[in-house]
């Protein structure tokens, strides 16, 4: 059984990092700041980022990340894929550093749309600071 246990984020393209930048800050009350990929990470709490917005060709949703609790969940979450024939990537250490986790899994449901099922996340010990 996959125990999820929330929405950990949630991947965008944009052909305008701008208008996110104005509309995270301005009108969200999130605070921005550049991610590795050359995007963005908008932030709402202790976590480095909830939503990832990197650069490209279209304005489109790229992927969910779903949390698991720790090393144990995310073994049976990759039992429970491979059980049902789902194929999935173990993803790397540098998609990890960028996703701010201890580890990664990506598949696609039958709609061809992107899941990432992770766990660990690392922190900045940053505080949450809404620029609103």
């Amino acid at each position: 059984m996959m125990d999820i246990r929330g929405l950990a984020y949630v991947v965008a393209e944009t052909t305008d990092l701008a208008r996110w930048r104005t509309y995270a800050e301005g009108v969200l009350g999130m605070s921005t700041t550049p991610s590795p990929d050359g995007g963005l990470y908008l932030r709402m709490d202790e976590r480095q980022f909830r939503f990832a917005i990197q650069p490209g060709l279209r304005d489109a949703y790229v992927a969910s990340g779903w949390e698991v609790l720790g090393q144990a969940g995310f073994d049976a979450a990759l039992a429970t894929l491979q059980g049902a024939g789902v194929e999935f990537v173990l993803e790397d250490a540098a998609f990890c550093a960028r996703r701010c986790v201890q580890q990664a899994a990506s598949f696609r449901d039958p709609s061809g749309n992107r899941h990432e099922v992770v766990w660990g996340f690392q922190s900045d010990f940053e505080r949450f600071n809404s620029p609103a």
